[in-house]
């Protein structure tokens, strides 16, 4: 009887504790975008079936004809997943305005 009396204890504690928490999640722009255009031109591992990728698919794949896409699926062989880090050198959104870093240590 004490270890269910405790499980319910500890159980109703964490969960308590997980609700009070707030999270804000963001996603930078740029990144976001080349991240788009590569899984479009179908060039990045294909992501697990969820209501975001459902999500993605009605949204994006409408631009899978952009030039941008074309240009990156021309591209023979691998193109590797580490591509839409290059999305930091984009700020000021929705202009994007191309940053273009100086040294090789700017992340």
């Amino acid at each position: 009887m004490k270890n269910i009396l405790f499980t319910l204890l500890l159980s109703t504690f964490l969960c308590t504790g997980v609700r009070a928490q707030t999270y804000e999640v963001s996603v930078h722009p740029g990144q976001e975008l080349l991240t788009i255009i590569q899984i479009l031109a179908d060039k990045y591992p294909e992501p697990n079936a969820s209501n975001y990728q459902a999500d993605f698919e009605k949204n994006f794949r409408p631009f899978a004809e952009h030039p941008a896409v074309k240009h990156l699926a021309a591209i023979p062989g691998k193109v590797y997943t580490d591509l839409p880090e290059l999305g930091w050198c984009y700020s000021n959104y929705p202009s994007f305005d191309l940053y273009l870093p100086e040294e090789n240590s700017w992340y």
